[in-house]
């Protein structure tokens, strides 16, 4: 079974090796991917890196609306700093303290 398979893999190949290319199509190959901190790109006429943008700090409005899609009731305490403070609610009526980054949005229970 495995013998075929490898023949059929290798017909295959050879059929798409054997495929004419038009010039057009050879220079629109290539790949792009994300990071973090920027992006790759590779064919299409070039390759490179491009940087990402700067990040833009959230607002506290912004912030609060984001803690809203994961908990029930969300309160600000403080918005000052890099560091914002709310009283949440979760699901379970239990309240907590949470600090968000405005930077990055990630967010913990004080």
């Amino acid at each position: 079974m495995i013998k075929k398979t490898a023949i059929a893999a290798a017909a295959v190949a050879t059929a798409i090796a054997a495929t004419p290319v038009s010039t057009a199509a050879a220079g629109s190959f290539g790949f792009h991917f994300n990071t973090p901190h920027g992006s790759f790109h590779f064919g299409n006429g070039g390759h490179g890196y491009h940087p990402a943008p700067q990040p833009h700090a959230m607002s506290c409005w912004q912030a609060g609306n984001y803690l809203q899609t994961q908990f029930a009731h969300v309160w600000k305490i403080e918005c000052n700093g890099k560091i914002y403070t709310f009283k949440v609610k979760n699901g379970w009526g239990h309240t907590k303290i949470v600090k968000i980054n405005k930077w990055n949005g990630n967010y913990w229970f004080a």
